[in-house]
């Protein structure tokens, strides 16, 4: 036994980064609650773990993949619930899963391990027939399988022999998910009332939609309406002509220069130099002449899902959100969207 837990990868540090990731991982260092209980030792913890899932025949692999997989599947039965209005609805995977968002209120939460890896989201799963249940962050799935690590006995702590009997999972077995890729129409940061610079620009793009008779969709081949009137130009001498007057002088142009190149140089814009519009990069208008509510269920645009849009009625503190438009401009952009293939429920 003790060949074999050596095999973990926590004997590959030495002893002073064993030192420093125990301190790393004690309440207050990577995060308030901390990676390992007070005086708890990463050593012990992996060693022990690594035991467990030896007694069982279960991998870190196996265990990383299928909460990767229930994550994937909850998000994209989540998607279809909003698609067709139901916000309530609970979130089942594999027909025995009950899958519910946690929120922390802690935000984003680092690799302790000091990779890139992140995240915010926590997850309970749940077996419906034998209600057992457990709870893991969004950065689990990474630090099982990169660093093969279930924290240790704190409460974001994730028992390995639990996950294994609420997942089912069995020795041996391919627990990665597929997933399938498609084109959709999704919300864009541009919303607002039409005005006139926008509608001249969509008259030369005959392309249009009528959608449910309340709402008339205009595809437009570039990402922001302005945008077209600087098809020819750079990012960089775009913003530079916003600047400018319609006659303007020569030290209007200069002054326009020196001002959006120290723009970009405190931000380090890369990208300044490409052209503004890129074929290919389309956008759906669409507009609204009074508030309008579009049935329930599933809604395309030009041959494309598209995800259904909200309005927001009434005041801040006591609003509700229905399907529908709100009277004005919508924008859509058509992006690929990868989601995970769902597994017919087992009964």
């Amino acid at each position: 036994m003790a060949n074999t837990v050596t095999q973990h990868p926590i004997h590959q540090y030495t002893p002073e980064q064993i030192a420093r990731l125990n301190q790393i991982f004690q309440p207050g260092g990577a995060s308030d609650v901390g990676f390992l209980a007070a005086n708890e030792s990463v050593v012990t913890v992996c060693d022990a773990d690594d035991a467990t899932l030896q007694k069982i025949g279960i991998t870190y692999q196996q265990i990383a993949d299928k909460l990767n997989a229930v994550m994937a599947k909850a998000k994209t039965i989540s998607n279809h619930h909003l698609l067709v209005g139901q916000r309530n609805m609970p979130i089942i995977v594999e027909g025995r899963l009950k899958v519910e968002y946690l929120d922390n209120g802690l935000g984003s939460q680092e690799c302790p391990f000091g990779d890139d890896a992140k995240g915010s989201l926590n997850y309970k799963v749940s077996h419906l027939q034998t209600r057992e249940s457990f709870s893991f962050p969004q950065l689990g799935p990474h630090l099982i399988e990169e660093h093969n690590f279930f924290e240790g006995h704190t409460d974001y702590r994730m028992e390995p022999e639990t996950m294994c009997r609420v997942l089912e999972l069995k020795p041996g077995v391919n627990y990665k998910h597929s997933t399938v890729k498609e084109q959709r129409w999704t919300p864009s940061d541009h919303c607002g009332g039409i005005n006139k610079e926008e509608i001249k620009v969509t008259q030369k793009f005959p392309q249009q939609e009528l959608i449910h008779a309340v709402a008339l969709a205009i595809l437009l081949p570039y990402e922001h309406y302005d945008d077209y009137k600087y098809r020819e130009c750079t990012i960089r001498e775009r913003d530079i002509l916003r600047k400018l007057p319609v006659d303007y002088t020569p030290a209007q142009y200069a002054a326009a220069v020196k001002e959006v190149d120290e723009m970009n140089a405190l931000f380090d814009e890369e990208d300044s130099n490409k052209k503004c519009w890129e074929p290919g990069k389309e956008s759906c208008h669409i507009f609204v002449a009074e508030d309008a509510e579009i049935p329930p269920g599933p809604l395309t645009v030009f041959g494309h899902p598209m995800e259904m849009p909200t309005l927001i009625k009434g005041d801040f503190r006591n609003r509700t959100v229905v399907p529908g438009f709100a009277q004005g401009t919508h924008v859509y952009e058509l992006e690929t969207v990868e989601e995970a293939v769902l597994d017919e429920p087992k009964t």
